[in-house]
């Protein structure tokens, strides 16, 4: 099937006047602007359990990255985006916008893995509990369902159908099973004080069965993700700041110029685009345990030289394959001479008994011009105040995923014109 990049995709909608996506009060690309993410087990988050331990949240983060990287893989291929990679229910950082006019709360799972912007909304036929209420089209005077003519139902085909009438439908699957089957429309959005009016966006009528949150806010390559949709407004740029989800500092994504990561401390590595997919690849060249540099020989991404490693803020923890992962684990254990903790119903592989950080081997991720070394709470969180665990996991089907664990206390910066992603260590807040 024919993919159209975000350029024609912006070209297709600007001959459609009456369907241009502008931004108020953001028209000049220079302007930026931030918002907060929310951490799914944080306090503020409507999924919080005060009830459950750490260690018990930690656990199930481990479960979440384990289905989510199942998801990025299918015996060992690439996926293409058409069967979208991602669920509502395995992401982990929420983001508050406003849909229509008024605008009403949608309270999404922000996702690098993922295109669509889509809600549960009425009239309903099967929906999942949500925080806040289902979206009503009848109450927004901005909504518009898009015809099976309009441009936008032809440049998403790989997800859009039309069937009897003339209102063009999509139908979002997940591999779990998870799906979303609803209206696509033009609606407006409201991101912090500025409104992006006639988004695409999908309305939910029937979902199911593991739907968390409101729905998904898209942040990768496709056609409607929320950055391609932003498009020229941040220039293609923006970023991430995540605290660890035991902090009580709050997690930022900014864009356009409030985006930028640079400076002398600042590192950047490549972007390598798919084919077949929309996320967001980098090249990984080896990894370090205390020192010794282990290269890497690839993945089911490509070989050591081609986008072999994804990076996404929606898995915890940073996926290897199995054959690599061993070989880092044979390297802890030369170096590392503390007591192994039982991992029991942790869902981590690997876990020590140390009270102190102070015996814990430092690990350096070395992406492609890009070193980075990880702090003890990237690599090796505390479950308990004796227990700390590998951050790390072996996938069978050969997946390499950079995990947002690893990325936590880094200012994380997209540049999409430029093709590079770019960090900075510093204390998120």
């Amino acid at each position: 099937m024919t993919k159209i990049s975000y350029a024609s995709f912006s070209l297709l909608l600007s001959l459609v006047s009456t369907y241009l996506i502008i931004v108020s009060h953001a028209e000049n690309p220079k302007d930026g602007f931030t918002l907060e993410l929310i951490h799914r087990d944080s306090p503020k988050s409507p999924f919080y359990n005060p009830n459950i331990t750490l260690a018990e949240r930690f656990a199930a983060a481990v479960n979440r990255s384990l289905t989510r990287s199942r998801r990025f893989s299918r015996h060992g291929r690439l996926l293409t985006v058409d069967a979208d990679l991602t669920s509502s229910g395995t992401t982990d950082y929420l983001m508050k916008i406003g849909m229509g006019t008024p605008p009403v709360e949608v309270l999404g799972f922000s996702d690098t893995g993922s295109s669509l912007i889509w809600t549960q909304g009425q009239p309903c036929t099967k929906c999942q509990d949500q925080p806040n209420p289902l979206f009503d089209p009848k109450g927004s005077s901005s909504y518009k369902n898009i015809g099976c003519s309009w441009t936008q139902c032809k440049v998403l085909s790989s997800i859009s159908s039309c069937g009897g009438g003339d209102a063009c439908m999509y139908k979002q699957t997940y591999l779990d099973g998870t799906y979303s089957i609803g209206n696509l429309a033009t609606e407006t959005l409201t991101i912090g004080s500025h409104a992006l009016l006639s988004a695409v966006v999908g309305v939910g009528h029937d979902n199911g069965p593991d739907v968390r949150g409101s729905g998904i806010i898209g942040l990768d390559y496709g056609d409607a993700s929320l950055i391609s949709q932003l498009g020229p407004v941040i220039n293609g740029i923006f970023s991430f700041c995540l605290t660890p989800f035991d902090s009580d500092r709050p997690s930022r994504i900014k864009f356009g110029s409030e985006g930028v990561v640079s400076g002398p401390s600042a590192v950047s590595t490549p972007i390598t685009r798919k084919s077949k997919s929309s996320a967001y690849f980098l090249t990984l060249e080896a990894i370090s345990v205390a020192g010794t540099r282990l290269a890497f020989p690839g993945s089911a991404y490509g070989g050591a030289n081609e986008g072999n490693m994804m990076i996404d803020s929606g898995t915890t923890l940073t996926v290897l394959p199995m054959s690599f992962y061993n070989q880092v684990v044979a390297e802890l254990d030369k170096v590392l001479k503390v007591e192994k903790a039982p991992v029991g119903e942790t869902g981590f592989s690997l876990c020590y008994k140390t009270p102190g950080n102070d015996v814990l081997p430092e690990i350096q991720m070395h992406f492609k011009g890009a070193d980075l070394k990880l702090s003890p709470s990237n690599s090796f969180p505390r479950i308990s105040p004796e227990t700390v665990c590998f951050s790390f996991i072996g996938s069978p089907a050969g997946v390499s995923i950079y995990g947002n664990m690893g990325q936590t206390d880094f200012l994380v910066g997209y540049d999409r014109n430029a093709a590079t992603v770019s960090f900075i260590q510093q204390e998120c807040s």
